[in-house]
């Protein structure tokens, strides 16, 4: 039912590489062309327009869309996105959007870290009680036996 507004209500086409990213070739108050994006996730969908409100709008006619969930995201399917400013070519101010996955990868150490009663240093101290601990561990001779299934 979604993929069928996406295509024939709002006039999206999917990218032929991934069904989940949804374009639409669209024209700037400047007469250029550009192509708008949709990013679908089961129900998470990030859109990449000039006005991407327009498009949840007209999403919203169709589906409901959860309270305060129309806005800029700053997190989407666990990875970071963050507004930058910069200059393009010609040295002219521009903003652009950035994903990592900083806070993910932050948050998944913290949670082994716990589980495995290991600490995270704030210095490279020797002594330290985490799995690289300083700067005398070498992984290429590291014997260490794998993991079995308790501590995957």
């Amino acid at each position: 039912m979604f993929a069928h507004c996406i295509r024939n209500k709002l006039g999206y086409t999917p990218c032929i590489a991934n069904q989940d990213v949804w374009m639409k070739a669209k024209i700037r108050p400047d007469g250029s062309k550009y192509y708008a994006y949709l990013i679908v996730y089961v129900d998470d969908v990030l859109s990449i327009d000039i006005n991407p409100n327009e498009i949840i709008a007209g999403i919203s006619n169709h589906f409901w869309i959860k309270e305060g969930n129309n806005g800029i995201p700053k997190i989407y399917l666990g990875a970071n996105i963050k507004k930058w400013h910069i200059q393009d070519e010609k040295g002219k101010p521009s903003e652009c959007y950035a994903i990592s996955s900083h806070g993910y990868g932050y948050s998944y150490c913290g949670i082994t870290y716990k589980k495995h009663d290991l600490t995270y240093p704030s210095s490279r101290r020797h002594g330290s009680n985490t799995p690289f601990n300083n700067s005398i561990y070498r992984p290429e001779l590291d014997y260490t036996e794998y993991c079995n299934n308790e501590l995957y």
